[in-house]
Formats: C-alpha cells, structure tokens, sequence
C-alpha cells in the first residue's frame, strides 16, 4: 500500500517532541500521539474483549526455579516441556495455581531438582531386596 507508507512519513515527522507553552506559561515537552515507532497501525476489534480471559504461561525461568540444579545444556529440554504444557494446560486442567503447584511438586519428587530423565540403573544386590 503505497499511500500508507507516504502517511507513516507523515506521521513520524509529526511525531518530534515539541515545546509547548502551558497555561501557567510553563514550557512543557511533548509528543503528539502518532503510530507506533515501525509505522504499524494495530486494532483490537471490540468482539475479542468478549469472555476475554488471559492465559495463564508457564516459562523456562519459572521452571529454572523450580529445578534448580538444571544444567544450562539442558535449556533445550526445559523449552520443549514449557511448550508441551502451555498447549495442554487446559485439557490437563492446570488451570489454577493450586493444581499447577501440585503438578510440579510431583514432578519435581519424581526426577529430582536436576531434571533427570533417565535411570541410572546403579542398584545394589542389597538395595533390591525386600524385608
């Protein structure tokens, strides 16, 4: 669209800080409001506000909090499970901080604060037997 790329311009010389004189003849600076920095128009249109509820995200740094002794080769992994949640929160119904801490407290009993996936398989004859 070329005519908009010409109203961008347009706008972004506008958009220069001016010294404007307020009533009590104080110079004051100020802004017009313009387009964003990268000329870019956004709308929200009014029906996406209906039953609009924000999603809750899990990230790598809440997860780095969570398992503490993570080595940074392993960020990858901590990614790949930060996706896999955040696209089925809601069909494992992790919907509340309650039910996400009873998640990760699991989870953390079950591999330990490192994160470890794999057995060790270093059992002894001792430990394998039953009283």
């Amino acid at each position: 669209m070329l005519w908009w790329d010409d109203v961008a311009k347009g706008l972004s010389k506008l958009s220069q800080p001016k010294d404007t004189p307020s009533e009590n003849g104080e110079t004051t600076n100020t802004t017009p409001a313009t387009l964003s920095a990268d000329g870019r128009a956004w709308f929200i249109h009014p029906v996406a506000l209906f039953n609009f509820k924000p999603k809750f995200c899990i990230t790598v740094d809440m997860l780095k909090q969570i398992f503490t002794y993570v080595s940074n080769n392993r960020l990858d992994l901590l990614q790949f499970i930060v996706n896999d949640i955040n696209v089925h929160m809601n069909k494992y119904r992790l919907d509340t901080p309650l039910r996400l801490s009873h998640f990760f407290a699991q989870i953390r009993q079950e591999v330990g604060l490192s994160l470890k996936t794999e057995e060790n398989f270093t059992y002894s004859v001792s430990g394998l037997k039953t009283n």
